[in-house]
């Protein structure tokens, strides 16, 4: 059974050439993933060369210290493998030159599993070999661990065998650790190593902190060091973040990103010199909490690796009976991967001392934790994906649920996230759309399969959510990151201007000879000047505008959807639970504030001169015109999109396409699902910051494309499918030519800047920065409406 799974996961390969890509230092190049429950490995497509104490070996690259593998247990993220080098020698001892190839051949990569192929060239001085020598190493990682562990194995073998007229190869990996919380430093001096061995079956064990890592193998040799080996590695990508960097002989700088060495340490060897065996080395590995990994046998492990290898190929043909109508081999394998990437967002969440849920983690490397409006927003654009699998329709309840018993008391609002570390910090609550968001899904949910028991579970939550949000005075307010609260005059809600998706404050303005630092993103420095004309120096503009006294066009899009969600599930739960205690009273007050939100929302955000919607108003009482901030923002089509023809007229949706089309939409020219330049996605505002080079750009004239359902929603409405087919086909081939393969970057930047190496097909495309896995870019719905027109 297990051979028919691993040959249902290999026809799935797509295959790729071992090279970089230089264009705009290094941003493009493809890497490698593998992500199961609560772990992840990344690495490069590109393998290098590597020499340590005379060891010739050669591995996948790593452009950051976040790559390698990664797990998720208790809680927190730690890093323990940083790479596998591979080494090959002969009886004499020498090391001999490997290579890998830069034709398509190179890298067998599907979401489930990795191969990276190597040889030895058959023109090696002094052998007489009829061709090439292949040698494949592959990387797996177990679907199927138990809670708190991650499982997996890496196997390298050489299908011509080890023996060549007298010379006898021994193929030899050498794994190279790095055991720590994703946020530290290195740091060896507490690491405790020991080999056991058992019959057959040998092991060794590392441990740092509370962490431990243990390798099984058997019918292997072991080279255990008494000292460790270090190697100090330049992770040419960084953090993610660029600069920068004058080349003096040139008289000119080059945008490059900011390198980071790290040390990582080889405490062992593991060879295979059988010649009479077939040239196969398999080590198995566990890591996670404290001693859990020591409690693995080597028939736990095994076992592991069967059911996942038959859990991932089950999964594998359900997706594909999906895509089935897809014509296309490129387009369909690309729907299909981009589906499986989807589904493998899952971190273990422990509820209590027996229970665990999954929840979908923001993403990978420093997102390896649930932001919830992540997780809501993700679970939204790709509803209908989620919905052909069952168990992920129970999660997503699960993890609702989960979210709602979290609230906090006094305001009624689920966690921004939950925390990085196990101890140490509380929970944050800075965000007015993850609970909107969350009853937003649950709605959904209870709608789409009439589910009157989930709603009995929701009702209450949402009750007591509609009493917090309006116990506040009608007055401003200058509680810093207060909660949001429903404006009596309109029925919309009041929200402090960085608790939305655009969340960053680092802008820095001078008003009148006052210098203020920290302000929100989100908002024009127009806007600002302009209130702090109106609230002078009563108030610091900085406390006034961490307050929740400003309209949102997207909040307030969000908070009608909800309502009207909400009116729809009382109405099918009308006869049960109409007479509940708490209850009785909430379709009255969901009416009245449907109907006066919906009323007033255009007449708020709707800008007559642009034919757009505001960016962010504020309402002062008394005052007769609102100060408004006519800046275009992505948010603005996300809001029309949401409301659609419930709010506007056909020809202002049209108006605000058409303006989101001159001021917000990026292109981006496709590299192998056709030649032609076709529309991305949007700019999150309309402003000019130029080249990016760091989190103080994080939400400006950057293309995110958690972004691009709601354009797509949007050009649904107006019958815009040509132009609807050109972005989809434009983010799969993103997914598939460049960054993590199968996945979705977090953002882009602007071509601008100075690029170190152009690369004539891609220079002028957006640059991919930040993260290059994050779950909310990987929404899947518009493929599935589309699929047969793709």
């Amino acid at each position: 059974m297990i051979t028919n799974s691993v040959k249902i996961i290999e026809k799935a390969n797509t295959c790729f050439p071992s090279r970089e890509n230089f264009d705009w230092g290094f941003a493009r190049n493809r890497r490698s993933v593998l992500m199961v429950p609560s772990a992840e490995w990344v690495q490069s497509i590109h393998s290098c060369q590597v020499n340590l104490n005379g060891k010739h070996m050669i591995a996948p690259n790593r452009d950051t210290p976040y790559e390698g593998l990664e797990g998720y247990h208790e809680g927190e993220n730690w890093k323990f493998i940083d790479f596998f080098g591979l080494s090959i020698s002969d009886q004499t001892g020498r090391y001999l030159p490997i290579d890998v190839s830069n034709d398509a051949d190179s890298v067998f990569l599907n979401p489930w599993k990795v191969t990276y192929h190597y040889f030895i060239p058959r023109d090696l001085p002094g052998w007489d070999l009829p061709e090439d020598i292949p040698f494949y190493v592959t990387y797996y990682l177990n679907s199927k661990s138990p809670n708190g562990l991650t499982t997996g194995f890496v196997e390298l073998s050489c299908p011509a065998g080890l023996r060549f007229n007298d010379v006898v190869l021994t193929p030899t990996l050498h794994p190279f650790v790095d055991i720590r919380h994703m946020y530290w430093e290195p740091r060896y001096f507490g690491y405790k190593t020991h080999f056991e061995s058992k019959g057959d079956h040998s092991r060794i064990v590392i441990s740092n902190e509370n962490r431990t890592l243990v390798f099984f193998f058997s019918g292997l040799s072991c080279n255990y060091y008494h000292e460790p080996e270090f190697l100090d590695w330049y992770y040419k990508l960084g953090n993610c973040q660029r600069r920068e960097v004058m080349i003096e002989e040139h008289n000119s700088s080059v945008t490059l990103f900011k390198p980071e060495q790290k040390r990582v340490a080889s405490y062992f060897s593991i060879s295979h010199n059988d010649s009479r065996k077939n040239g196969l080395v398999r080590l198995y590995f566990a890591c996670g909490v404290n001693s859990t990994p020591k409690r693995i046998s080597f028939s736990n492990i095994t076992t592991f690796c069967q059911n996942s290898m038959d859990a991932d190929a089950n999964e594998r043909i359900r997706i594909e009976k999906i895509c089935k109508t897809i014509s296309d081999d490129k387009i369909r394998n690309a729907v299909v991967a981009r589906i499986a990437g989807l589904l493998k967002f899952k971190v273990n969440i422990q509820v209590n001392k027996t229970k665990y849920i999954q929840a979908p983690q923001a993403g990978a490397w420093w997102f390896k934790t649930p932001w919830y409006r992540d997780v809501f927003e993700g679970y939204l654009n790709s509803f209908n994906t989620f919905m052909y699998f069952p168990n992920e329709k129970e999660e997503i309840k699960e993890n609702i649920l989960y979210a709602l018993n979290k609230q906090e008391c006094e305001t009624g609002r689920i966690p921004n996230r939950l925390n990085e570390f196990k101890e140490g910090s509380d929970l944050s609550y800075n965000t007015s759309d993850s609970i909107l968001l969350c009853y937003i899904v649950a709605h959904k949910l209870i709608l789409a399969d009439k589910d009157i028991s989930f709603a009995e579970q929701i009702l209450p939550f949402l009750a007591n959510l509609l009493e917090r949000f309006q116990q506040y005075p009608d007055t401003d307010s200058i509680e810093i990151d207060g909660s949001p609260r429903i404006d009596s005059r309109t029925g919309l809600l009041l929200s402090v201007p960085w608790h939305s998706w655009i969340d960053t404050r680092s802008a820095n303005i001078d008003i009148n000879g006052h210098h203020f630092t920290g302000l929100p993103n989100r908002v024009s420095e127009s806007f600002s000047q302009n209130l702090y004309r109106y609230i002078g120096t009563d108030v610091s503009l900085g406390i006034f505008l961490s307050s929740p006294n400003f309209f949102l066009p997207e909040i307030n899009a969000q908070w009608i959807t909800l309502l009207k969600g909400a009116s729809s599930v009382l109405t099918l739960t009308k006869k049960t639970l109409s007479n509940k205690k708490g209850l009785s009273g909430l379709g009255k007050v969901i009416s009245i504030l449907l109907e006066k939100s919906t009323a007033h929302f255009k007449s708020f955000f709707y800008n007559p001169e642009n034919k757009f919607l505001y960016n962010i108003v504020y309402y002062p009482r008394g005052q007769v015109d609102p100060i408004v901030d006519p800046l275009e923002c992505e948010a603005a089509v996300t809001a029309a999109a949401m409301l659609g023809d419930m709010v506007f007229k056909i020809n202002e949706l049209e108006a605000i396409w058409k303006h989101a089309k001159q001021t917000l939409l990026v292109y981006r020219s496709l590299t192998e699902l056709g030649k032609n330049r076709w529309p991305f996605g949007l700019l999150t505002r309309n402003v000019n910051f130029g080249p990016y080079y760091g989190d103080g750009q994080y939400h400006a004239d950057v293309c995110w494309p958690r972004s691009t359902p709601y354009l797509i929603q949007l050009l649904r409405i107006l019958g815009r499918d040509q132009v609807i087919r050109q972005i989809l086909l434009n983010n799969l081939d993103h997914q598939s030519t460049e960054a993590a393969i199968f996945y979705n970057q977090e953002l882009f930047s602007r071509p601008l800047g100075n690029n170190p190496n152009p690369q004539e097909i891609t220079q002028d495309n957006p640059v991919p920065v930040k993260n290059p896995i994050q779950f909310w870019s990987q929404w899947c719905d518009p493929f599935l409406d589309y699929m047969n027109e793709l």
